[in-house]
Formats: C-alpha cells, sequence, structure tokens
C-alpha cells in the first residue's frame, strides 16, 4: 500500500530567500535572481538567475522543496500531477528548465540536478525504479488547476546519481590519428 503524505506548493515560494542564496553560493557570478511570470512557471521553469545583469545569460531552474526537519534521502520523482484529471508529473514531461533544485529547506539541504539528463536518466531507468521503489501518493494543497492527488517515487539520491552517471559518464578523450 502507498504511503500517504502531503504537498503544499506555496512552501517552495516561501523559502524563495533560502534557494536565492544557494544559488548565489552555488553559481559565480549571479548578478539577478528572479521569479519566473506565470506561463514559464506553468511549464516548468521557477526561478530564472542571471549573471550579466541585463539577462542575456540566463539559467532557468525549476525548484521542489520538501518539509521536515532532515533530509529523507531521496527525491520525490512525480510521475502523475493529477490523477483526477490523468496529467503527466514533471518527471514525465521534457523539461523546460536547465536545473532542477531539490531541497529539505529545514535541514539545509539543497541538491541541484541538470534538468535532461535527470529526466533521460528516470526515462531510461523508469521500469526498474517502479517495480524496486514504492509508489508514493500525495494529496496537493495547491490551489486551482494542480489541486489533486499526484503518484510519485521516492528514489534514494545514490540511485538517481548512479543512474546519471552511467547514462552519461565520465568524459571520455577519444585520440585522433
Amino acid at each position: 500500500m502507498a504511503k500517504l503524505f502531503a504537498a503544499d506548493y506555496s512552501y517552495a515560494e516561501k523559502c524563495g530567500p533560502q534557494f536565492d542564496s544557494f544559488y548565489r553560493y552555488y553559481f559565480i557570478g549571479v548578478r539577478e535572481v528572479w521569479r519566473a511570470d506565470k506561463d514559464a512557471d506553468v511549464g516548468g521553469v521557477d526561478k530564472y538567475l542571471s549573471f550579466d545583469g541585463d539577462r542575456q545569460h540566463v539559467v532557468g531552474v525549476q525548484e521542489k522543496a520538501r518539509r521536515g526537519e532532515y533530509d529523507y534521502g531521496d527525491l520525490y520523482l512525480e510521475y502523475v500531477t493529477n490523477a483526477e484529471r490523468g496529467r503527466a508529473g514533471w518527471i514525465e514531461q521534457v523539461p523546460t528548465s536547465d536545473y532542477l533544485c531539490y531541497a529539505f529547506p529545514a535541514a539545509n539541504r539543497y541538491y541541484l540536478y541538470p534538468s535532461q539528463q535527470l529526466y533521460l536518466s528516470y526515462q531510461r531507468n523508469k521500469v526498474k525504479w517502479h517495480k524496486e521503489f514504492q509508489a508514493q501518493e500525495c494529496r496537493e494543497k495547491s490551489p486551482g488547476d494542480l489541486s489533486g492527488t499526484s503518484w510519485g517515487l521516492l528514489v534514494p539520491h545514490e540511485a538517481v546519481h548512479a543512474a546519471i552517471a552511467a547514462a552519461f559518464g565520465p568524459i571520455s578523450v577519444i585520440p585522433t590519428r
């Protein structure tokens, strides 16, 4: 039986200053961080980071925050966003963001994943992970269109890291003649 837990999408928004501090620490030269407009947000980008001040060199980030006092050691990979309406979850959609920042703000733990590699790693390991990890039901408390029941997998960080490394591995130098 799946474990039921509740999500609150406004939590990531409330933790915005903590995310912003993390971005300024992790990315050298960030000059500006701003919240995406509604269209970009619905498309999977929550924040933009600018490195030149005039928004010419921009990185898009999707933010996910989990409540709790510690790092649970896993990611909630949402494969159904709204079961009542049959909508695919964010891990099933080709990402529009450059990075996913997955955080446990109360524990001050932030994980930054390249979105394309995370998506491809999930696609390549989906069957295995659905057998290996238990599906989790989540009752969402966000207003409007996103409210409902979502389903996801709680996949340990180690499994995600190993999948990304296996799929994309170290860069190999091929000698030329």
